[in-house]
């Protein structure tokens, strides 16, 4: 069975929000990471974070950054992974199977929103290199509509570069994250299919043109 979120004011309280500014520390150390746009984020409220996602970095990449506490949807298999299930029960996790759409993960998601929390979604349903609008998964554009919370694109880029898939330890690769507007998604029909499309495909447009945009500089 699928487990709840922990409290929501344990990790703002004992150790999440504590830990961030060290995590930071580290990886501008050790990735000379840079942040820009971060202010965009709403300091209170829902929030829906969609980034890109090439690399197991991304998350605590994106917790060390982002001055609140973030919420991250995942596989349920990561989740439930043997070697780290102890780590990820302990962290704001909220673990989904991909047949299981709309199930109890959804509804965790809801009441993440409904708490005024942030919430991270990688739409890819995984890691992937494409950044393609066409084939993603509705759910950012469906809880938008659902609780009116932003949705805030970003962009990583370098982390993939910095650690890989099937690679054990991160290389010390540049990395920088680049968050964008706000987008508020109009009240309509949450079973508007087209307009669920419209949503992803203009999420996804703004974070290739902040990973342009970083591209542009190398």
């Amino acid at each position: 069975m699928e487990t709840s979120p922990q409290l929501f004011q344990d990790f703002t309280k004992r150790y999440y929000l504590p830990a961030r500014p060290y995590g930071f520390a580290l990886f501008r150390l050790y990735f000379r990471l840079k942040v820009t746009g971060v202010n965009q984020i709403p300091p209170t409220g829902g929030v829906i974070l969609v980034p890109n996602h090439t690399s197991f970095l991304d998350p605590p990449l994106l917790s060390s950054a982002v001055p609140r506490v973030i919420y991250f949807l995942m596989l349920h298999q990561h989740y439930y992974h043997p070697w780290f299930h102890w780590l990820f029960r302990r962290l704001p996790c909220i673990p989904m199977k991909r047949s299981a759409a709309g199930g109890t993960a959804f509804k965790h998601c809801l009441q993440v929103l409904e708490h005024e929390q942030i919430l991270c979604m990688f739409p890819e349903g995984g890691i992937s290199r494409e950044h393609k609008a066409q084939g993603l998964r509705h759910g950012a554009a469906l809880l938008a509509v659902h609780t009116h919370a932003p949705i805030v694109p970003v962009g990583i880029y370098g982390a993939s570069k910095a650690l890989a898939l099937k690679q054990w330890f991160p290389r010390p690769r540049a990395i920088t994250i680049n968050f964008g507007k706000p987008l508020y998604a109009p009240v309509s029909d949450s079973h508007d299919k087209a307009l669920l499309q419209y949503i992803t495909e203009q999420t996804m447009e703004q974070v290739q043109a902040l990973l342009s945009k970083r591209e542009k500089k190398t």
